[in-house]
């Protein structure tokens, strides 16, 4: 899988940050690809745009979302997920979101601010 990412250092670590993915992000080897992108540069923080993942990431009836967050919790790589503010979200999706926003694992926001804060522990969102 072919990532434009950058490192961000902050107070407390530093986290992978994906800029643009040149197949968005849809399977669970994408998934295992992020990881070991972050294995090499040393951190369990991911972010991740909306516009680096596929339309079925947000179909829950396609198993992607299933498939990669699971991937992504096993390996214990802790994920922003950051949603353009007008993103329309399917109705299960977002139900998903709601859930997943009250786990330590990944959580979905509307701003990298926020994310980053929930990623280095600054804040808890």
């Amino acid at each position: 899988m072919n990532v434009t990412y950058h490192i961000i250092p902050c107070n407390a670590g530093s986290y992978l940050n994906i800029i643009t993915a040149e197949n968005r992000i849809e399977t669970e080897q994408h998934a295992i690809d992020l990881m070991c992108l972050c294995a090499e540069n040393n951190t369990n923080n991911l972010c991740i745009p909306s516009q680096a993942l596929s339309g079925k990431f947000f179909q829950l009836s396609s198993g992607s979302a299933g498939g990669i967050l699971q991937k992504l919790v096993n390996y214990q790589i802790r994920t922003a997920f950051v949603l353009e503010e007008n993103f329309e979200l399917p109705l299960r999706f977002r139900e998903m979101m709601l859930e997943a926003n009250k786990s330590n694992e990944y959580r979905f926001f509307y701003s990298t601010d926020e994310a980053e804060q929930w990623l280095m522990g600054i804040q808890e969102v």
